[in-house]
């Protein structure tokens, strides 16, 4: 079962980002309809089916509909990273392995299914580079294979 961000927790995180990095709150009221659009599209999974499907839709929405007045490519990256996070994934070396791609996203070099790829190649690498168990298992299942459709349940999370 996948887990999934309201647009309150959108709004905390980009805040959080902006707090951090001396950038600027707000949003616009259509881009902000945008995005809560976006979060409750990725919950289709007839439109999208598989986890990338939705992370890939998720980061490009938050990227090219503008919901914020500063700071959507690195707020793209953190809802990226906590979609992540919220569905038992490991992110780590996400946001660096994003920072260029938000950018040739927003210039318009990248499309979404390119951006899917890219999510594709980085969630194999955690298929292939995952941590042993805590019982130095590096053969258990009791990590998630990222490219299932249907991702562990961690926690107490909006549910669909």
């Amino acid at each position: 079962m996948v887990l999934y961000l309201t647009l309150e927790e959108a709004v905390t995180i980009h805040d959080e980002i902006v707090d951090l990095t001396k950038g600027l709150r707000g949003y616009s009221q259509t881009g902000i309809g945008y995005l809560a659009s976006a979060l409750e599209n990725i919950q289709n999974d007839d439109f999208y089916p598989s986890f990338c499907d939705k992370l890939a839709h998720l980061i490009f929405s938050c990227i090219k509909f503008h919901p914020f007045s500063d700071g959507n490519k690195r707020t793209s990256i953190y809802l990226g990273m906590h979609f992540l996070d919220i569905n038992g994934y490991c992110h780590d070396n996400f946001a660096s392995t994003l920072e260029d791609v938000v950018v040739q996203v927003a210039e318009g070099t990248i499309g979404k299914t390119d951006l899917k790829n890219i999510l594709e190649q980085y969630l194999q690498s955690l298929k292939q580079d995952r941590m042993p168990t805590p019982d130095n298992n590096p053969h258990s299942d009791a990590y998630p294979d990222p490219l299932t459709t249907n991702p562990p349940t961690p926690s107490k999370r909006r549910r669909r």
